[in-house]
């Protein structure tokens, strides 16, 4: 199972049509707090969660931060899945204890591409580095802050 944090629900469909493809089930949480309250699902049975972080009331990194702090998610791949290709946002969530970054696909193609290579790699044994941190796909551009 793959849980998905993000405001945006025509984002969240695309994304759990692509992953049902690959027949892999989804769980949505419009707002990522809800990840905190009684769950109806395992989350040992969680491979990773893809998390947004430009969202209006609780953003991603409040959510980094609270999992990282948590029994439950201390331990969990977060990847975040943003739109944002901001050199400093990429710095923060790589501070903050995200697992990867990626930026969100702006194709139907790319969307399954990109969570194909999510599905293929060993989350649980993934240490991150400055060097490995951020999947740069075909076509993807991050900025460089002033």
């Amino acid at each position: 199972m793959v849980v998905c944090v993000d405001d945006d629900k025509e984002d969240a469909d695309f994304l759990q049509e692509v992953l049902n493809s690959f027949g892999v089930l989804s769980k949505w949480h419009q707002d990522g707090m809800e990840v905190f309250q009684p769950l109806d699902y395992e989350p040992s049975a969680v491979r990773f969660i893809l998390l947004d972080i430009d969202m209006p009331v609780h953003n991603g990194f409040d959510i980094l931060g609270k999992a990282r702090d948590s029994a439950v998610w201390s331990k969990a791949p977060i990847i975040v899945f943003s739109g944002s290709i901001s050199h400093r946002d990429i710095t923060r969530a790589f501070l903050a204890g995200a697992t990867f970054y990626m930026q969100k696909p702006n194709t139907f193609e790319r969307l399954t591409d990109s969570v194909k290579f999510l599905l293929g790699v060993d989350w649980k044994n993934f240490q991150p580095t400055p060097d490995t941190f951020v999947y740069k796909g075909p076509g993807d551009v991050y900025l460089r802050d002033a």
